[in-house]
């Protein structure tokens, strides 16, 4: 097993990252790890597992941006890689106030943990966050970018009148993706069905089929299902941000945002 340590010095908005591999004495375990284009998903902090669905990530792009999410602000940047240095910043971020009191907790951890943070080690798709003592300050675990095989629960959808809206309390809006090339899901009333294609980060649904119930209650759960499918039908383009998945339309405009079921 290839274990990869490094060193980690964040301050004044930079991270710094120094590293050198090795496993068990044998010099040949130390294969680069390609950091380029991975994106990591932050899953315990200080102790504490990360909050469900608040999507705290570190994501690093193959044209040198860094980016990536604490639960309630997004923070980007660049980043360099020389070997297995590498260096981050300086590091913007936005300032919205959490809502949630354990978002802002976490948010507060997490940026400790990045400023106190001294070593590093990957593991297969863990990584952890260590101090210069070696004890553990956060783990994250690598997302991938496939949609083969997963399942999401809607967040918000495009309401076809320039905005994006919430799903209606009391409803449930789902898709799911097989291996086969075909997209299951849940509308709010009715179930779906049909292929989907995926070239790069081109998406493209359809034609789909559902079943054919009409709902009285919640007033507004038929017009959503409408709205939804409408939705998925004018999805052009895929992306992560952080654990979500963004559908968005042929002009960039948001048509769908989802996070992991479960």
């Amino acid at each position: 097993m290839t274990i990869l340590r490094g060193t980690i010095a964040l301050g004044a908005g930079l991270l710094l990252v120094t590293a050198a591999c090795g496993s068990d004495g044998d010099d040949s375990s130390g294969a680069d790890v390609s950091l380029p284009g991975t994106s990591w998903r932050l899953v315990q902090v200080d102790g504490e597992e990360a909050v469900a669905g608040s999507g705290a990530s570190l994501e690093l792009g193959v044209d040198g941006s860094a980016g990536g999410a604490t639960g309630c602000n997004s923070f980007n940047g660049a980043y360099e890689v020389d070997g297995r240095d590498l260096s981050f910043g300086p590091l913007a971020s936005t300032q919205a106030a959490c809502a949630d009191p354990a978002l802002t907790a976490q948010e507060a951890a997490y940026l400790q943990a990045l400023g106190t943070t001294s070593q590093f080690a990957v593991d297969g798709d863990k990584m952890s966050l260590e101090d210069s003592d070696g004890g553990a300050l956060a783990e994250l675990t690598r997302f991938t970018s496939e949609l083969a095989g997963t399942s999401w629960d809607v967040i918000s959808v495009n309401n076809g009148n320039e905005a994006v809206v919430s799903v209606l309390g009391g409803t449930e809006l789902s898709l799911g993706f097989d291996d086969e090339g075909m997209v299951t899901g849940a509308a709010g009333c009715n179930d779906f069905f049909g292929p989907y294609e995926v070239t790069g980060d081109e998406i493209s649904f359809g034609p789909l089929g559902a079943t054919r119930k009409t709902c009285p209650d919640p007033e507004g759960v038929m017009v959503q299902e409408g709205q939804y499918l409408a939705a998925l039908d004018r999805a052009a383009t895929f992306q992560f941000a952080g654990e979500r998945l963004e559908l968005r339309a042929a002009n960039g405009e948001l048509a769908v945002s989802l996070s992991p079921a479960g």
